[in-house]
């Protein structure tokens, strides 16, 4: 009862918890351990191969084999391009960066540069090829 109270375990303050914090943390190198690529790569052929074969079905009902469809790509396109356009192309980094300069030329050359200039330099482009 006159014994003085021990101290309980010392809170942490904001910057020792953060210290912690880093890529793992958020779930950033998940790939590095090598389990889920083979995993996503095993649900990608699942996926191609459901896309293919529900293509396949609705060929049959129209009374088309494969072979025909891959000779007559008017109609239909090829089963490699239908399971290609399937799944969302994300564009790359340096893709977006080409846009976006690509985008900022085109504001500039509207704010600073007349029609006729313009006009005319796509004129010399035409004739020169380019």
């Amino acid at each position: 009862m006159f014994e003085p109270e021990l101290p309980g375990p010392s809170r942490k303050t904001r910057g020792e918890l953060m210290r912690d914090v880093d890529a793992d943390y958020y779930g950033y190198r998940d790939d590095d351990d090598g389990i889920l690529e083979p995993l996503e790569r095993e649900a990608e052929i699942k996926a191609i191969e459901k896309i293919e074969e529900e293509l396949r079905q609705k060929l049959e009902q129209k009374g088309k084999s494969m072979m025909e469809v891959e000779e007559d790509t008017d109609e239909v396109e090829k089963p490699a391009q239908v399971v290609k356009n399937y799944f969302v192309q994300v564009p790359t980094q340096e893709e977006i960066e080409k846009k976006i300069i690509e985008h900022k030329k085109r504001q500039l050359l509207e704010m600073y540069v007349s029609p006729s200039i313009v006009e005319k330099e796509t004129e010399a482009r035409h004739l020169l090829g380019i």
